[in-house]
């Protein structure tokens, strides 16, 4: 492949917020989405590396998580409530939060995440295993609103799938 400019163009963001989890499009971001693919590691300390206090022999890897940074100024509101809920139980419920000690992602809470460029050729990014973790903001006044929010997706446990580049 060369080396070039790449420009994915305008990516719709679409959420598994439909029924049996299809994607709805939620609306288009401004200066497009943020992906932050998160390792975690341990560091393995070794006197033939310097001890503790020298650096590390090797490190081992705890996992990997991706952390997804939206700027929403295109949406669709019915679609937004929804997200706004956090969670697929309770419909289009924004305010009612559950009680605590509910597992995201054990309990079948996530909803899945995807951002579909425009430009033929350019395949989306999707989160199977996705929630909006983050502070959801937003502006109410005489400016066109703008909404923001950070979602953190994990790895499917079963088949190990943190991302695709595949929309199914």
């Amino acid at each position: 492949m060369a080396i070039t400019y790449n420009v994915p163009g305008p990516a719709m963001v679409k959420v598994g917020t439909g029924t049996n989890g299809a994607y709805e499009d939620l609306g288009y971001t401004r200066n497009g989405a943020e992906v932050e693919l998160r390792v975690f590691v341990e560091e393995v300390k070794s006197d033939d590396a310097g001890g503790e206090q020298g650096a590390p022999g090797d490190l081992n890897f705890l996992g990997e998580i991706a952390e997804i940074t939206l700027e929403l100024t295109r949406f669709d509101q019915t679609i937004l409530d929804k997200v706004i809920d956090r969670m697929k139980s309770q419909g289009a419920s924004p305010g009612i939060v559950p009680a605590p000690g509910l597992l995201w992602f054990t309990d079948g809470e996530a909803i899945k995440l995807a951002l579909a460029p425009s430009k033929t050729g350019q395949n989306p990014w999707v989160f199977p295993i996705a929630a909006p973790t983050g502070a959801i903001r937003f502006n109410v006044g005489v400016n066109s609103q703008r909404v923001s929010m950070t979602w953190t997706a994990v790895r499917n446990p079963t088949d190990g799938v943190l991302f695709t580049r595949t929309l199914a």
